[in-house]
């Protein structure tokens, strides 16, 4: 069983304004707990200290925040006592805020007493007889209110307090901060944080972000934050971090850590809690920011869904979240087909991914389920995405996708395979449908084509005759390759089957499959048959064939597009360009398509060799009868 470690990872302020006495709580459960802290790291610290066991505390900072022979040094966290006698002023912020917390686990506050002492006997008297008076007339308004809570009052009703400071004496407004310290010293130890016993033997280490003097980063040092964070190889690590104090040269340190820690060890690395405090108000909050930090995931995997079409961040962000909400249940399991389709390759689970989201996107989300801040960025994801699919997600047919619009998205994506692949498959039919070059305008015609598709299917090898599985396929691929030369070179091939395909549509021809075009001019048709069978050859090349990348030529770039890309590019924008063209000049035609069926071929190619061989057969039984000598000389067994 794999162990688990438990890491607190801090970051250091540089007290450069000296030092403040400030308050903090957290409300976990509705029950208030306070602490007072010098140093930002010493409140998220004490909170964590008091609610886990915590095996080691990594602490990060920049170099003027620590003495020389601090850094990469382990030690116990209540060493810190050294500094007892110490003048706290005189200390580095990592000394002090050991010092800090070597107090916090004994279950002391030095200098809670010492600030108690900075004002005169007289003036103690009148702050304090000030302070008894407003508790009476403040128990008077409540008799459950007890002097040792005053001070969760006073945070939770701030009008109280603007009325005790109100009560003081001109001359003393200024020993606030005396008055709010002994307040704070009244408060019943149930209402402090508490270091958890088995907290007493933390071992704790320095780790500087930047050199010792002010400036650049450190690059070597993120190596030694991601080695500390990382524990041993059998243990699995609980990350509980604190950036409060985190200088703003330190900034991209940590972007480079998280974004490693997200990348590399997101098995490995489990991040309990990012904890944040605010300043304002009688006491800051200690909040637990993860959520808003798990946000940024949900954002990274709205964007890796936008650009590439993955979606395993954004299912498994939901997954995690234990969220219900069927209409983004709905929306996940859309783009997850989307996803699937473009990672195999399977336009089938494309179009139906898409599809699916153009029915979600129709819908109405009920009010319910809009109040939560993920319903609201995914909000955001939905405008996104409408941006993105564009006319894919127009129109009021749910069981289809335009083509055209189908390989322009795939190809503004970059998804270069699946875009021949769509072309391939799909145009075809596309083709027919559409009038661009079909086969049958009536039943007379589609008996006269299923003639002649049989005749080419029955003269086909077995192992080819794949090709009439789809005969609209067949039709706008295949049908005429063995017309023409196909030992010339490719474009030749292309260009000699273009016009032939095109030249069917003006001529008949016995045993010649008819053909129609709507488009008027014959060159333009020639055009875009040659546009979409030369991308054949160019799926062949990129699929089968050698790298486009040559050998390093020394003054090459790292820019020079790949010899593959480039004619993909160039072949899929010109049949973009010449499709584009043909469908708009067909837009709103009216014409009536009769098609075949890959299985109409295959039955009555099986009906034909039937009828053959009893044909055969009766001719021979005929003849028999005829000639009932016929078969029995020496001559005819020979024969």
């Amino acid at each position: 069983m794999q162990k688990e470690k438990n890491i607190l990872l801090v970051s250091l302020e540089n007290l450069n304004q000296g030092i403040q006495y400030k308050y903090y709580y957290n409300n976990d459960g509705g029950n208030p707990k306070y602490c007072n802290s010098i140093l930002h790291a010493e409140v998220a610290t004490k909170y964590v200290l008091s609610m886990v066991n915590i095996d080691e505390i990594v602490v990060i900072g920049s170099g003027a925040t620590y003495d020389e022979g601090d850094e990469f040094k382990k030690t116990l966290l209540s060493t810190g006592d050294e500094f007892f006698v110490s003048d706290i002023n005189k200390l580095s912020e990592y000394s002090l805020y050991r010092y800090r917390l070597s107090e916090f686990l004994e279950g002391l506050d030095l200098e809670e007493y010492e600030m108690l002492e900075d004002v005169t006997e007289e003036e103690k008297d009148i702050l304090l007889k000030t302070f008894n008076k407003f508790y009476t007339e403040l128990r008077a308004r409540s008799k459950r209110k007890r002097r040792d809570v005053v001070f969760d009052i006073l945070r939770k009703e701030p009008e109280f307090y603007s009325e005790l400071i109100g009560m003081l004496p001109l001359e003393l407004k200024s020993k606030e901060a005396w008055l709010k310290r002994y307040i704070y010293s009244t408060l019943t130890d149930s209402y402090k944080l508490r270091a958890l016993e088995s907290n007493e033997d933390v071992l704790m280490s320095f780790i500087p972000t930047t050199n010792n003097h002010a400036g650049s980063v450190d690059l070597e040092n993120i190596s030694k934050i991601i080695d500390a964070l990382t524990g041993g190889e059998e243990e699995t690590v609980n990350l509980y971090i604190d950036m409060q104090g985190l200088e703003r040269t330190d900034d991209f340190t940590m972007v480079t850590v998280f974004s490693i820690l997200k990348n590399e060890w997101q098995n490995k690395i489990h991040i309990k809690s990012i904890l944040s405090t605010e300043n304002d108000g009688f006491a800051g909050e200690i909040k637990n920011e993860l959520e808003r930090y798990e946000m940024n995931d949900l954002l990274a995997g709205i964007n890796a869904f936008i650009q590439y079409g993955k979606v395993g961040s954004l299912c498994r962000y939901w997954e995690e979240r234990n969220i219900y909400n069927e209409h983004i249940e709905k929306l996940l399991f859309a783009m997850q087909y989307i996803d699937d389709g473009v990672s195999l390759c399977n336009i089938a689970d494309l179009e139906y991914g898409i599809c699916e989201l153009r029915k979600v996107l129709a819908e109405t989300q009920p009010e319910k389920e809009k109040d939560t801040l993920e319903s609201n960025v995914l909000g955001v994801l939905e405008a996104g995405i409408r941006r993105d699919f564009g006319p894919l997600l127009e129109g009021e047919d749910t069981d289809s996708v335009d083509v055209l619009e189908l390989i322009k998205w795939t190809y503004r994506k970059e998804f270069y395979q699946q875009t021949l692949t769509i072309i391939e498959s799909r145009i075809p039919n596309d083709f027919v449908n559409r009038g661009i070059l079909y086969y049958a305008k009536n039943e007379e015609d589609k008996a006269e084509a299923l003639e002649v598709i049989v005749n080419e299917y029955n003269r086909t090898l077995p192992k080819d005759r794949y090709q009439f599985n789809d005969i609209n396929h067949y039709f706008i691929k295949f049908y005429g390759r063995r017309l023409i030369n196909n030992r010339q070179n490719p474009t030749k091939v292309q260009q000699d089957f273009a016009k032939m395909r095109a030249d069917f549509t003006e001529q008949e021809s016995e045993g010649v499959l008819k053909s129609y075009s709507l488009l008027a001019d014959r060159d333009e048709l020639e055009e875009l048959i040659f546009a979409y069978s030369s991308l054949g050859g160019i799926r062949n090349q990129v699929s089968h064939g050698k790298s486009g990348l040559k050998k390093y030529p020394g003054q090459r770039t790292i820019s020079k597009e790949n010899e593959n890309i480039r004619a993909v590019k160039e072949a899929v924008d010109y049949f973009i360009q010449q499709y584009g063209a043909a469908k708009e000049k067909l837009e709103g035609a009216e014409f009536t398509v009769v098609t075949i069926e890959g299985n109409e071929v295959r039955e009555k190619s099986s009906r034909d060799k039937k009828r053959f061989y009893k044909n055969n057969k009766n001719e021979s039984e005929l003849d028999k009868k005829e000639n009932p000598e016929k078969g029995n000389s020496e001559e005819d067994k020979k024969e």
